[in-house]
């Protein structure tokens, strides 16, 4: 199963810096009953932990190890209009921003997985980030190469 094809997405999402782009991914999953409030709450807090890092150039992952405040698993996905300043890393700028709810470590490892993959095919964050409609990240979502 491709766990990338059921990832909530929203695109263009227009935030002036780190603390609007994280609540915007957190916001996706509790719109979609996947998180309870305490869970945007916490990950908005935790800027800068684990729990909150840019893992990639353009991408930041934001996810909670905490079951209490997962209702469901789901995977959020939100494209920035602008990027927006993360760290002082060496990866700065952020524009998309995905974050997970788990309710087992083993959907975690699941979830991590499918990112690693998202990450590891050259060009497709980049082409995630000048995707202009839903459909078009869903379809690069959901591209497999040939004989895989």
């Amino acid at each position: 199963m491709n766990r990338l094809s059921k990832v909530h997405l929203k695109i263009n999402i227009p935030v002036v810096n780190r603390v609007q782009a994280v609540e915007a991914a957190g916001k996706l999953l509790l719109s979609n009953g996947c998180v309870t409030t305490r869970y945007v709450d916490a990950v908005s807090r935790n800027l800068g932990s684990e729990d909150c890092m840019v893992i990639s150039p353009w991408l930041a992952l934001v996810h909670l190890q905490d079951e209490q405040h997962v209702m469901q698993s789901g995977m959020g996905l939100v494209t920035l209009h602008r990027p927006v300043p993360f760290d002082a890393g060496e990866i700065n700028l952020v524009k998309v921003v995905m974050a997970l709810a788990a309710r087992t470590v083993a959907e975690q490892m699941g979830q991590l997985d499918a990112v690693a993959q998202l990450i590891a095919r050259p060009g497709r964050m980049n082409r995630i980030c000048r995707a202009e409609t839903e459909a078009q990240v869903r379809q690069i979502l959901n591209w497999k190469e040939r004989g895989r």
